[in-house]
Protein backbone atom coordinates (compact mmCIF):
# COMPACT_ATOMS: atom_id res chain seq x y z
CA UNK A 1 0.00 0.00 0.00
CA UNK A 2 2.95 2.49 1.35
CA UNK A 3 4.86 1.91 -2.39
CA UNK A 4 1.52 1.72 -4.43
CA UNK A 5 0.93 5.81 -2.63
CA UNK A 6 4.26 6.69 -3.38
CA UNK A 7 4.19 5.64 -7.30
CA UNK A 8 1.07 7.99 -7.51
CA UNK A 9 2.87 10.65 -5.44
CA UNK A 10 5.99 10.26 -7.82
CA UNK A 11 4.94 13.71 -10.27
CA UNK A 12 4.18 15.41 -6.66
CA UNK A 13 7.08 15.07 -5.35
CA UNK A 14 9.40 15.42 -8.21
CA UNK A 15 7.96 18.55 -9.46
CA UNK A 16 8.34 19.77 -5.56
CA UNK A 17 11.88 18.92 -5.76
CA UNK A 18 12.41 20.46 -8.92
CA UNK A 19 10.91 23.50 -7.66
CA UNK A 20 12.23 23.43 -3.80
CA UNK A 21 15.87 22.60 -5.56
CA UNK A 22 15.96 25.71 -7.51
CA UNK A 23 17.09 27.24 -3.92
CA UNK A 24 20.79 25.58 -4.45
CA UNK A 25 21.07 27.98 -6.88
CA UNK A 26 24.16 30.69 -6.19
CA UNK A 27 24.20 29.94 -3.01
CA UNK A 28 27.07 32.54 -2.52
CA UNK A 29 24.91 35.52 -3.87
CA UNK A 30 23.98 36.86 0.06
CA UNK A 31 27.57 37.37 1.31
CA UNK A 32 27.24 35.25 5.11
CA UNK A 33 25.57 37.01 8.26
CA UNK A 34 27.32 37.38 11.22
CA UNK A 35 25.45 34.86 12.82
CA UNK A 36 26.33 32.70 10.00
CA UNK A 37 29.87 33.20 10.98
CA UNK A 38 29.29 32.59 14.48
CA UNK A 39 27.63 29.31 13.82
CA UNK A 40 31.03 28.33 11.61
CA UNK A 41 33.06 29.48 14.65
CA UNK A 42 31.41 26.49 16.67
CA UNK A 43 32.40 24.04 13.79
CA UNK A 44 35.92 24.91 13.74
CA UNK A 45 35.96 24.91 17.75
CA UNK A 46 34.90 21.66 17.55
CA UNK A 47 37.00 19.70 14.30
CA UNK A 48 39.93 21.63 16.07
CA UNK A 49 39.76 21.77 19.67
CA UNK A 50 36.88 18.75 20.23
CA UNK A 51 34.67 21.33 21.60
CA UNK A 52 30.99 19.63 20.37
CA UNK A 53 29.32 21.04 23.34
CA UNK A 54 29.57 24.40 22.37
CA UNK A 55 26.87 24.49 19.92
CA UNK A 56 24.14 22.55 22.05
CA UNK A 57 25.50 25.21 25.51
CA UNK A 58 24.41 27.99 23.30
CA UNK A 59 21.34 25.83 21.99
CA UNK A 60 21.46 24.87 18.47
CA UNK A 61 23.45 21.50 18.33
CA UNK A 62 21.76 20.16 15.49
CA UNK A 63 22.84 22.05 12.90
CA UNK A 64 26.50 22.22 13.52
CA UNK A 65 26.94 18.16 14.27
CA UNK A 66 25.78 18.06 10.75
CA UNK A 67 27.89 20.56 8.99
CA UNK A 68 31.02 19.59 11.08
CA UNK A 69 31.90 16.02 9.48
CA UNK A 70 31.08 17.70 5.87
CA UNK A 71 33.38 20.51 6.42
CA UNK A 72 35.71 18.02 7.46
CA UNK A 73 36.18 16.51 4.38
CA UNK A 74 36.67 19.69 2.45
CA UNK A 75 35.23 22.29 0.01
CA UNK A 76 33.36 25.40 0.56
CA UNK A 77 32.32 25.80 4.10
CA UNK A 78 29.85 28.50 3.65
CA UNK A 79 28.42 26.43 0.55
CA UNK A 80 28.37 22.87 2.48
CA UNK A 81 26.38 24.92 5.66
CA UNK A 82 24.18 26.43 3.39
CA UNK A 83 23.26 23.26 1.15
CA UNK A 84 22.35 21.37 4.35
CA UNK A 85 19.74 24.07 5.55
CA UNK A 86 18.54 24.19 1.68
CA UNK A 87 17.67 20.40 2.33
CA UNK A 88 15.71 20.77 5.42
CA UNK A 89 13.76 23.27 3.62
CA UNK A 90 13.36 20.86 1.12
CA UNK A 91 12.41 18.20 3.42
CA UNK A 92 9.61 21.13 4.74
CA UNK A 93 8.05 21.41 1.88
CA UNK A 94 7.73 17.67 0.70
CA UNK A 95 6.28 17.39 4.87
CA UNK A 96 3.82 20.70 3.96
CA UNK A 97 2.54 18.26 1.25
CA UNK A 98 2.24 15.14 3.36
CA UNK A 99 0.16 17.34 5.95
CA UNK A 100 -1.92 19.41 3.44
CA UNK A 101 -3.01 16.14 1.57
CA UNK A 102 -3.77 14.62 5.16
CA UNK A 103 -5.99 17.54 6.49
CA UNK A 104 -7.67 18.49 3.45
CA UNK A 105 -8.18 15.24 1.31
CA UNK A 106 -7.22 16.73 -1.55
CA UNK A 107 -3.96 16.61 -3.45
CA UNK A 108 -4.36 19.73 -5.12
CA UNK A 109 -5.06 21.31 -2.35
CA UNK A 110 -1.84 19.71 -0.95
CA UNK A 111 0.08 20.34 -4.11
CA UNK A 112 -0.70 23.81 -3.64
CA UNK A 113 -0.14 24.60 -0.15
CA UNK A 114 3.57 23.25 -1.01
CA UNK A 115 4.76 24.69 -3.67
CA UNK A 116 3.35 28.10 -1.72
CA UNK A 117 5.78 27.25 0.67
CA UNK A 118 8.43 26.34 -1.49
CA UNK A 119 8.62 29.68 -3.80
CA UNK A 120 7.44 32.26 -0.36
CA UNK A 121 10.18 34.55 0.00
CA UNK A 122 10.40 33.89 3.80
CA UNK A 123 11.80 30.72 3.72
CA UNK A 124 13.63 30.86 0.21
CA UNK A 125 15.62 33.61 2.17
CA UNK A 126 15.95 31.73 5.36
CA UNK A 127 16.79 28.37 3.79
CA UNK A 128 19.14 30.18 1.89
CA UNK A 129 21.08 30.91 5.17
CA UNK A 130 23.62 29.06 7.71
CA UNK A 131 20.57 30.16 10.20
CA UNK A 132 18.75 27.35 12.76
CA UNK A 133 15.39 28.80 11.38
CA UNK A 134 14.96 26.23 8.76
CA UNK A 135 15.62 23.11 10.79
CA UNK A 136 13.31 24.21 13.37
CA UNK A 137 10.34 25.02 11.02
CA UNK A 138 11.35 21.05 9.55
CA UNK A 139 11.20 19.90 12.83
CA UNK A 140 7.99 21.55 13.88
CA UNK A 141 6.64 20.08 10.37
CA UNK A 142 8.20 16.21 11.30
CA UNK A 143 6.20 16.61 15.12
CA UNK A 144 2.75 17.68 13.11
CA UNK A 145 2.94 15.16 10.59
CA UNK A 146 3.88 12.33 12.83
CA UNK A 147 1.11 13.82 15.82
CA UNK A 148 -1.06 13.49 13.27
CA UNK A 149 -0.40 9.55 12.13
CA UNK A 150 -0.38 8.63 15.78
CA UNK A 151 -3.87 10.12 16.01
CA UNK A 152 -5.31 8.56 13.32
CA UNK A 153 -3.99 4.82 14.53
CA UNK A 154 -2.40 5.46 17.68
CA UNK A 155 0.07 2.38 18.59
CA UNK A 156 3.45 1.82 20.12
CA UNK A 157 5.76 1.92 16.53
CA UNK A 158 3.84 5.18 15.37
CA UNK A 159 4.11 6.42 19.20
CA UNK A 160 8.34 6.09 19.13
CA UNK A 161 8.39 7.46 16.23
CA UNK A 162 7.00 10.55 17.47
CA UNK A 163 9.29 10.33 20.03
CA UNK A 164 11.90 10.49 17.85
CA UNK A 165 10.75 13.52 15.90
CA UNK A 166 9.95 15.59 19.38
CA UNK A 167 14.20 15.13 20.06
CA UNK A 168 14.74 15.88 16.25
CA UNK A 169 12.97 19.22 16.90
CA UNK A 170 14.19 20.27 20.10
CA UNK A 171 18.02 19.63 19.04
CA UNK A 172 17.11 22.67 16.11
CA UNK A 173 16.93 25.04 18.60
CA UNK A 174 16.83 25.36 22.43
CA UNK A 175 14.32 25.63 24.00
CA UNK A 176 12.07 26.81 21.69
CA UNK A 177 11.82 23.02 20.42
CA UNK A 178 10.41 21.57 23.39
CA UNK A 179 6.79 23.78 22.81
CA UNK A 180 6.23 20.51 20.40
CA UNK A 181 5.70 18.65 22.89
CA UNK A 182 2.50 20.40 23.47
CA UNK A 183 1.30 18.91 19.88
CA UNK A 184 -0.24 15.73 21.30
CA UNK A 185 -1.71 16.93 24.64
CA UNK A 186 -3.84 19.70 22.20
CA UNK A 187 -4.95 16.47 20.13
CA UNK A 188 -6.97 15.36 23.05
CA UNK A 189 -8.93 19.02 22.66
CA UNK A 190 -10.30 18.72 18.72
CA UNK A 191 -10.33 14.63 18.95
CA UNK A 192 -13.76 13.30 18.81
CA UNK A 193 -14.97 10.82 22.03
CA UNK A 194 -13.97 7.53 20.41
CA UNK A 195 -11.07 8.88 19.39
CA UNK A 196 -9.55 10.26 22.81
CA UNK A 197 -10.58 6.85 24.53
CA UNK A 198 -8.13 5.31 21.44
CA UNK A 199 -5.89 7.79 22.42
CA UNK A 200 -6.01 6.90 26.14
CA UNK A 201 -2.99 4.36 26.32
CA UNK A 202 -0.72 5.00 29.03
CA UNK A 203 2.14 2.95 27.39
CA UNK A 204 2.05 4.35 24.51
CA UNK A 205 1.36 7.82 25.78
CA UNK A 206 4.37 7.34 27.87
CA UNK A 207 6.73 6.08 24.51
CA UNK A 208 5.90 9.24 22.73
CA UNK A 209 6.43 11.77 25.71
CA UNK A 210 8.79 10.16 27.75
CA UNK A 211 11.91 11.05 25.61
CA UNK A 212 11.42 14.54 25.36
CA UNK A 213 10.24 14.91 29.15
CA UNK A 214 13.41 13.55 30.51
CA UNK A 215 15.99 15.55 28.04
CA UNK A 216 13.63 18.66 29.13
CA UNK A 217 13.77 17.61 32.82
CA UNK A 218 17.58 16.74 32.57
CA UNK A 219 17.91 20.45 30.56
CA UNK A 220 16.04 22.53 33.39
CA UNK A 221 18.58 20.44 36.20
CA UNK A 222 21.61 21.55 34.85
CA UNK A 223 20.73 24.90 34.10
CA UNK A 224 19.63 25.56 37.61
CA UNK A 225 22.83 23.75 39.12
CA UNK A 226 24.49 26.08 36.85
CA UNK A 227 22.64 29.12 37.53
CA UNK A 228 23.42 28.38 41.46
CA UNK A 229 26.73 28.16 40.60
CA UNK A 230 26.78 31.96 38.95
CA UNK A 231 27.17 30.29 35.33
CA UNK A 232 25.01 31.26 32.65
CA UNK A 233 22.35 28.21 32.21
CA UNK A 234 23.43 27.49 28.64
CA UNK A 235 21.00 25.86 26.18
CA UNK A 236 19.75 28.96 25.48
CA UNK A 237 17.86 29.79 28.11
CA UNK A 238 19.31 32.51 28.73
CA UNK A 239 18.50 34.49 25.65
CA UNK A 240 14.56 33.52 26.43
CA UNK A 241 15.10 34.41 30.28
CA UNK A 242 16.60 37.92 28.98
CA UNK A 243 13.86 38.29 25.88
CA UNK A 244 10.66 37.46 28.94
CA UNK A 245 12.43 39.85 31.77
CA UNK A 246 11.88 43.35 32.37
CA UNK A 247 8.48 43.92 30.82
CA UNK A 248 4.81 44.17 31.22
CA UNK A 249 3.02 41.92 29.32
CA UNK A 250 0.06 44.42 27.87
CA UNK A 251 2.41 46.79 26.72
CA UNK A 252 4.97 43.90 25.53
CA UNK A 253 1.90 42.17 23.78
CA UNK A 254 0.48 45.66 22.16
CA UNK A 255 3.78 46.12 20.43
CA UNK A 256 4.71 42.71 19.44
CA UNK A 257 1.48 42.72 17.74
CA UNK A 258 2.18 45.81 15.46
CA UNK A 259 5.42 44.17 15.40
CA UNK A 260 4.30 40.96 13.96
CA UNK A 261 1.74 42.78 11.37
CA UNK A 262 4.36 44.80 10.24
CA UNK A 263 7.07 41.54 9.71
CA UNK A 264 4.68 39.32 7.92
CA UNK A 265 3.06 41.70 5.71
CA UNK A 266 6.70 42.69 4.53
CA UNK A 267 7.39 38.94 3.76
CA UNK A 268 3.99 37.71 2.19
CA UNK A 269 2.28 41.51 1.44
CA UNK A 270 -1.32 42.68 2.13
CA UNK A 271 -3.07 40.50 -0.75
CA UNK A 272 -1.53 37.78 0.53
CA UNK A 273 -1.57 38.07 4.34
CA UNK A 274 -5.86 39.18 3.86
CA UNK A 275 -6.43 35.78 2.26
CA UNK A 276 -4.13 33.74 3.78
CA UNK A 277 -5.74 35.01 7.68
CA UNK A 278 -9.36 34.79 6.09
CA UNK A 279 -8.29 31.34 5.43
CA UNK A 280 -7.01 30.40 8.29
CA UNK A 281 -10.34 31.80 10.18
CA UNK A 282 -12.41 29.52 7.95
CA UNK A 283 -10.72 26.77 8.70
CA UNK A 284 -10.62 27.40 12.30
CA UNK A 285 -14.80 27.91 12.12
CA UNK A 286 -16.02 26.03 9.42
CA UNK A 287 -13.11 23.53 9.14
CA UNK A 288 -12.55 19.46 10.26
CA UNK A 289 -10.86 18.49 13.41
CA UNK A 290 -7.49 18.17 11.75
CA UNK A 291 -7.78 21.40 10.66
CA UNK A 292 -8.89 23.31 13.24
CA UNK A 293 -6.16 21.25 15.46
CA UNK A 294 -3.68 22.78 12.41
CA UNK A 295 -4.85 26.18 12.72
CA UNK A 296 -3.95 26.39 16.79
CA UNK A 297 -0.62 24.55 16.37
CA UNK A 298 0.24 27.08 13.65
CA UNK A 299 -0.75 30.25 15.73
CA UNK A 300 0.27 28.91 19.85
CA UNK A 301 4.14 29.95 18.81
CA UNK A 302 2.84 33.11 17.84
CA UNK A 303 0.97 34.10 20.75
CA UNK A 304 4.29 33.15 22.43
CA UNK A 305 6.18 35.29 21.09
CA UNK A 306 3.81 37.97 21.48
CA UNK A 307 3.13 37.42 25.07
CA UNK A 308 6.85 37.00 26.48
CA UNK A 309 9.24 38.19 24.04
CA UNK A 310 11.08 42.00 24.14
CA UNK A 311 13.46 41.95 21.21
CA UNK A 312 13.00 39.46 18.32
CA UNK A 313 14.18 38.98 14.47
CA UNK A 314 11.22 38.12 11.76
CA UNK A 315 12.79 34.50 11.41
CA UNK A 316 11.67 33.83 14.59
CA UNK A 317 8.21 33.79 12.46
CA UNK A 318 9.13 30.95 9.96
CA UNK A 319 8.20 27.93 11.45
CA UNK A 320 4.55 28.86 11.65
CA UNK A 321 4.40 29.63 7.91
CA UNK A 322 4.24 26.46 6.32
CA UNK A 323 1.12 25.33 9.16
CA UNK A 324 -0.62 28.70 8.28
CA UNK A 325 -0.38 28.43 4.49
CA UNK A 326 -1.59 25.27 4.65
CA UNK A 327 -4.74 26.36 6.63
CA UNK A 328 -4.85 29.68 3.92
CA UNK A 329 -5.59 26.90 0.98
CA UNK A 330 -7.90 24.25 2.76
CA UNK A 331 -9.89 27.68 4.06
CA UNK A 332 -10.39 28.70 0.47
CA UNK A 333 -11.39 25.54 -0.36
CA UNK A 334 -14.06 25.18 2.15
CA UNK A 335 -15.91 28.27 0.67
CA UNK A 336 -14.71 28.52 -3.18
CA UNK A 337 -16.71 26.05 -5.16
CA UNK A 338 -15.57 28.05 -8.42
CA UNK A 339 -12.16 26.70 -9.58
CA UNK A 340 -11.35 29.96 -11.97
CA UNK A 341 -11.70 31.97 -8.34
CA UNK A 342 -9.39 29.27 -6.80
CA UNK A 343 -7.22 29.47 -9.43
CA UNK A 344 -7.14 33.38 -9.72
CA UNK A 345 -6.78 33.45 -5.90
CA UNK A 346 -3.96 31.02 -5.91
CA UNK A 347 -2.41 32.66 -8.66
CA UNK A 348 -1.85 36.48 -6.55
CA UNK A 349 0.68 34.55 -4.16
CA UNK A 350 2.55 32.32 -6.80
CA UNK A 351 3.22 35.39 -8.93
CA UNK A 352 4.06 37.99 -5.72
CA UNK A 353 6.20 35.01 -4.03
CA UNK A 354 7.75 33.54 -7.61
CA UNK A 355 9.05 37.03 -8.26
CA UNK A 356 10.51 38.01 -5.63
CA UNK A 357 12.64 34.32 -4.47
CA UNK A 358 13.71 34.98 -7.97
CA UNK A 359 15.31 38.51 -6.75
CA UNK A 360 16.78 36.81 -3.63
CA UNK A 361 18.17 34.35 -5.63
CA UNK A 362 19.65 36.59 -8.59
CA UNK A 363 20.28 40.09 -6.64
CA UNK A 364 19.14 40.04 -3.06
CA UNK A 365 19.58 44.06 -2.61
CA UNK A 366 16.89 44.48 -5.27
CA UNK A 367 14.20 42.24 -3.38
CA UNK A 368 11.63 43.61 -0.87
CA UNK A 369 12.35 43.05 2.65
CA UNK A 370 11.21 44.60 5.94
CA UNK A 371 13.38 47.87 7.11
CA UNK A 372 14.56 45.57 9.95
CA UNK A 373 15.90 42.47 7.55
CA UNK A 374 16.97 45.22 5.34
CA UNK A 375 19.72 46.56 7.92
CA UNK A 376 20.45 42.45 9.08
CA UNK A 377 21.11 41.21 5.89
CA UNK A 378 22.06 44.19 3.47
CA UNK A 379 23.15 47.29 4.48
CA UNK A 380 23.80 47.06 8.31
CA UNK A 381 26.54 46.05 9.85
CA UNK A 382 25.83 42.79 10.34
CA UNK A 383 25.09 41.59 7.05
CA UNK A 384 28.34 40.33 4.61
CA UNK A 385 28.76 43.10 2.27
CA UNK A 386 32.20 44.44 2.16
CA UNK A 387 33.72 41.23 2.96
CA UNK A 388 34.41 40.10 -0.32
CA UNK A 389 35.65 43.59 -1.48
CA UNK A 390 37.62 43.33 1.92
CA UNK A 391 38.91 39.87 0.96
CA UNK A 392 40.15 41.10 -2.40
CA UNK A 393 41.83 43.71 -1.08
CA UNK A 394 43.70 41.57 0.66
CA UNK A 395 44.67 39.17 -1.39
CA UNK A 396 45.59 41.71 -4.03
CA UNK A 397 47.46 43.54 -1.65
CA UNK A 398 49.99 41.12 -0.79
CA UNK A 399 50.35 42.13 2.99
CA UNK A 400 51.82 39.25 4.80
CA UNK A 401 50.28 40.76 7.85
CA UNK A 402 47.99 38.89 10.15
CA UNK A 403 44.18 40.24 10.28
CA UNK A 404 42.63 41.04 13.28
CA UNK A 405 38.81 41.23 14.49
CA UNK A 406 37.38 42.46 17.49
CA UNK A 407 34.31 40.05 17.28
CA UNK A 408 34.51 36.36 16.13
CA UNK A 409 31.44 37.02 13.69
CA UNK A 410 33.30 39.78 11.77
CA UNK A 411 36.65 37.39 12.13
CA UNK A 412 34.60 34.31 10.49
CA UNK A 413 32.70 36.98 8.11
CA UNK A 414 36.35 37.63 6.67
CA UNK A 415 37.69 33.81 6.70
CA UNK A 416 34.31 33.21 4.93
CA UNK A 417 34.94 35.34 2.16
CA UNK A 418 38.56 34.86 1.47
CA UNK A 419 38.77 32.67 -1.86
CA UNK A 420 40.42 29.43 -0.85
CA UNK A 421 43.97 30.19 -2.74
CA UNK A 422 44.85 33.14 -0.84
CA UNK A 423 46.22 32.46 2.67
CA UNK A 424 45.44 35.16 4.75
CA UNK A 425 45.74 34.99 8.57
CA UNK A 426 42.72 36.15 10.23
CA UNK A 427 42.83 35.99 13.97
CA UNK A 428 40.19 36.80 16.17
CA UNK A 429 40.41 38.39 19.81
CA UNK A 430 36.94 37.88 21.46
CA UNK A 431 38.02 34.23 22.77
CA UNK A 432 41.44 33.58 23.28
CA UNK A 433 42.14 29.48 25.10
CA UNK A 434 38.49 28.91 25.64
CA UNK A 435 38.52 32.63 27.50
CA UNK A 436 35.73 35.50 26.81
CA UNK A 437 37.97 38.60 26.65
CA UNK A 438 36.23 41.65 27.63
CA UNK A 439 35.95 44.93 24.87
CA UNK A 440 38.89 46.84 26.63
CA UNK A 441 41.10 44.10 26.79
CA UNK A 442 40.77 43.00 23.02
CA UNK A 443 42.34 46.43 22.20
CA UNK A 444 45.22 46.49 24.84
CA UNK A 445 45.87 42.44 23.25
CA UNK A 446 45.43 43.96 19.58
CA UNK A 447 48.38 46.75 19.64
CA UNK A 448 49.91 44.34 21.88
CA UNK A 449 50.19 42.06 18.29
CA UNK A 450 51.73 45.20 16.40
CA UNK A 451 52.31 45.69 13.02
CA UNK A 452 48.72 44.49 12.04
CA UNK A 453 45.84 44.74 10.19
CA UNK A 454 42.37 45.36 12.11
CA UNK A 455 39.27 44.54 10.60
CA UNK A 456 36.09 46.00 11.54
CA UNK A 457 32.02 45.90 10.37
CA UNK A 458 31.93 49.91 10.49
CA UNK A 459 34.11 52.85 10.68
CA UNK A 460 35.77 53.28 14.39
CA UNK A 461 33.62 55.68 16.91
CA UNK A 462 35.46 58.88 16.76
CA UNK A 463 35.52 58.38 20.76
CA UNK A 464 37.31 55.14 20.24
CA UNK A 465 41.06 54.78 22.26
CA UNK A 466 42.24 52.47 19.43
CA UNK A 467 42.07 55.90 16.83
CA UNK A 468 45.38 57.01 18.49
CA UNK A 469 47.13 54.05 17.95
CA UNK A 470 45.93 53.00 14.03
CA UNK A 471 45.90 54.26 10.38
CA UNK A 472 43.05 53.97 8.39
CA UNK A 473 43.80 51.73 4.88
CA UNK A 474 40.56 51.50 3.16
CA UNK A 475 36.71 51.09 3.67
CA UNK A 476 34.25 48.98 1.78
CA UNK A 477 30.60 50.20 1.70
CA UNK A 478 27.63 47.94 2.38
CA UNK A 479 24.75 48.98 0.04
CA UNK A 480 22.56 51.57 1.30
CA UNK A 481 25.98 53.38 2.63
CA UNK A 482 24.87 52.44 6.37
CA UNK A 483 27.82 50.84 6.97
CA UNK A 484 31.23 50.31 5.94
CA UNK A 485 33.52 47.21 6.45
CA UNK A 486 36.75 49.35 7.43
CA UNK A 487 40.72 48.14 7.81
CA UNK A 488 43.05 49.49 9.95
CA UNK A 489 47.06 49.18 10.25
CA UNK A 490 48.76 49.41 13.52
CA UNK A 491 52.88 49.62 13.64
CA UNK A 492 55.71 48.91 16.52
CA UNK A 493 55.71 53.01 17.44
CA UNK A 494 51.92 52.74 18.26
CA UNK A 495 52.20 50.60 21.56
CA UNK A 496 50.84 52.23 24.02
Amino acid sequence: MCWKNLKEKAGYYLLLVFIGGLAFVRLRMLPPFVDEAVHYWWILRALEAGEWLRPLNVGKPLEAWLAAPLVYLGGDPLVIMRSLHVLAGLIAVLLTFQIAEWVTSSRTGALASAVLVALCPFVVYLERMALAEIYLCAGCLLVTLTTLRFWQKPNKRRAAVLGLALLSAAFTKFPIGFIFAAWLPLVFVFASPEERQRLLRPQEVFIALAPISTLLGSVLLIALVRSLQGLSPGFGLGLLQRQSSGVEIGTSLGQNLIRLIYETEAQLRWPVLLLGGFGVALGLISGNRYQRWLAVTGLLPWLGLLLIAREWSSRYLLFSIPVLLIGAVGGWALVLRNQWVKGFLLAIPLLYFAHQSALLVLNPPAARWSESDRWAYISGWPSGYGYVEAARYLCSSGSTLPVHALEVGTAMQLALSLPSECQIEVRQLHVVDGRPIPPEERRVLFLENCPALLITPDALDPSDELQAHVQYIAGFEKPGSQAQVTLYRCADENLP
